[in-house]
């Protein structure tokens, strides 16, 4: 009886032993397989981008809601007779601070007060263009036949608003710019002595006077 029981055991003991030799050999094969060796290197390189890319936003985000200031600080040691020198480097982190506004000198907002005029006079000087050229040509597109406007674009040029010189209805531009340039500097040189109200009916009408049709249209 116990020779039958110890026999078992044997024979249980010699599976056991074979099944974890097979196993380990299974093991041993898949470890050292190309396959499984190419899978741990991707594996690994991937942990590793991962890991630096972590790193570099970390840095990044802290950096950003921070400032590195460094300064030097020279401290000396006198001894006799030599003297011992040591530079000590410290490491602030300062948050930014907004600078306080400055104050402009009289001249200054003197100064920037005739630079405001001065684009506010332009501006509405090149309004006073474009509604001129607007209502004298619908920009150039208004089809009337006997047009001065017609007639210059028949030509290769340009006449969109109503600039006659001594009364020429014939009188062109060479272009666009020529025309923006030559009415830009009628309407300055007016506006030293007239209101814009006078200037504007002294262009349409030739007479300068307080108020006419044109100013209405602008709504001036």
């Amino acid at each position: 009886m116990n020779a039958q029981i110890t026999k078992g055991v044997n024979k249980n003991l010699n599976q056991y032993e074979e099944a974890k030799y097979n196993l380990q050999k299974k093991i041993n094969k898949t470890v050292n397989s190309w396959k499984f060796r190419i899978m741990a290197g991707l594996i690994g390189i991937g942990i590793a981008l991962i890991a630096i890319w972590v790193s570099f936003y970390t840095i990044y985000t802290w950096t950003e809601g921070h400032k590195l200031v460094y300064k030097q600080f020279f401290t000396y040691k006198f001894m006799i007779p030599f003297k011992d020198y040591k530079v000590i480097v410290e490491r602030e982190i300062v948050s930014p601070i907004a600078e306080p506004d400055k104050k402009l000198s009289e001249a200054e907002l003197v100064a920037s007060d005739k630079i405001r005029k001065e684009k506010e006079r332009e501006a509405f000087i090149e309004r006073l263009y474009q509604a001129t050229r607007f209502l004298e040509s619908r920009v150039g597109f208004d089809k009337t036949t006997d047009a001065t406007h017609v007639y210059c674009q028949s030509i290769g040029e340009v006449n969109e608003v109503g600039y006659f010189p001594e009364g020429n209805r014939k009188f062109c531009f060479a272009d666009e710019a020529e025309q923006r340039l030559t009415l830009t500097r009628w309407f300055s040189k007016r506006l030293d002595g007239m209101t814009a109200q006078e200037a504007l009916c002294l262009y349409v009408t030739g007479t300068r006077q307080p108020m006419c049709s044109r100013v209405m249209n602008i709504g001036l």
